[in-house]
């Protein structure tokens, strides 16, 4: 929040000015203006770092109607309460609502931000005012070149960062040269993590990632519920189905790079990070539009920063560019105290 200005001000377009009162407009200029008033945010429970993202909206002038996570609404509780305190009880709100709720909430509102799985992606993948931020299928390309050590140490980071839960969190490996090797030392650097490193789930959340899998997870039983142990699944053929399988722990799918088979699977992915410096690895990757963050070398798929477009800019979705401009005789002229 303390860096909202530079946050903002990143996703503004060079040419584009803020105000009408700008002196660019005498000349002609783009004025950034709201595409609304109203924004709504179906928000998730994975994370709170969704929280960072949405009052952008506010400091570019909507009014935001946060329907927090069931499952962490305390997170969205306090940004808003905050706001409230510091003057903006009229730009802000809570609202805690089920899914009929969070429908109208959708129906009322300009534009809407909504964060889910598949289901959330398939219901609104047409409605031109919702954005949805579904399932992120961050993946790591691990080049033959890479030290094999390090290589693991980047994935082990980039699974068990924010419990593993986040939609950046990496759920898919993509390996050239000994497949094998990498997934041993990965299942023996995952071993040696403190316990600390993973999330801690309930009894009912076990069953289901058991159910979901197919078979029983590594769980160890603590005062405050399990603690859930990392999962490496290694499969056979590039384009498996498993590649794009993302759940809500530190789970990787390890499959074999192969420059034509693979190219399916990484398109659209949310996070890729290359392990490599072969240049024609890599050019395959950046010509694919569909990623929408490219990351080259040791950086983990969970990085982020402030003023660097996570999906996109958020004001892409919220502001529109128009062509402006003031005759320079009318802006001067004064009536009754007021200024054009």
């Amino acid at each position: 929040l303390r860096d909202m200005s530079q946050i903002i001000d990143a996703g503004r377009p060079k040419g584009a000015c803020w105000s009408r009162y700008d002196a660019q407009a005498l000349a002609g200029c783009s004025l950034f203006s709201r595409k609304g008033d109203v924004f709504a945010v179906l928000a998730a429970g994975n994370g709170p770092g969704i929280h960072a993202l949405w009052p952008q909206a506010v400091a570019l002038g909507y009014r935001v109607l946060v329907r927090p996570s069931t499952r962490e609404p305390f997170t969205a509780q306090r940004v808003v309460c905050a706001m409230v305190q510091a003057g903006l009880e009229h730009y802000v709100a809570l609202i805690p609502t089920d899914y009929r709720g969070a429908d109208e909430l959708v129906a009322s509102s300009d534009l809407t931000l909504a964060y889910g799985g598949q289901d959330i992606v398939d219901k609104y993948r047409f409605h031109p005012q919702v954005r949805v931020q579904g399932p992120g299928r961050a993946k790591i390309v691990i080049g033959a070149d890479a030290c094999l050590d390090e290589a693991v140490a980047l994935v082990a980071k980039s699974m068990t960062d924010l419990g593993g839960a986040a939609c950046v969190s990496a759920s898919a490996v993509l390996v050239e040269g000994d497949m094998h090797d990498f997934c041993r030392r990965l299942r023996l650097a995952l071993q040696q993590l403190p316990l600390e490193t993973f999330p801690l789930v309930s009894r009912q959340s076990v069953d289901w990632l058991s159910s979901v899998l197919d078979s029983p997870i590594e769980a160890v039983p603590m005062p405050e519920g399990y603690v859930v142990y990392p999962l490496v699944t290694e499969v056979t053929e590039p384009d498996d189905p498993r590649v794009q399988r993302e759940l809500p722990f530190p789970c990787v799918t390890v499959a074999p790079y192969h420059a034509i088979r693979s190219a399916p699977m990484l398109s659209g992915s949310l996070v890729v990070t290359v392990f490599s410096r072969h240049p024609q690895l890599l050019e395959s990757i950046l010509s694919d539009a569909s990623i929408s963050n490219v990351y080259i070398g040791d950086i983990p798929t969970t990085w982020m920063a402030p003023s660097v477009p996570h999906d996109a800019y958020l004001s892409d979705f919220l502001m529109c560019n128009r062509g402006f401009r003031v005759s320079p005789s009318w802006s001067e002229n004064k009536s009754k105290g007021d200024i054009l």
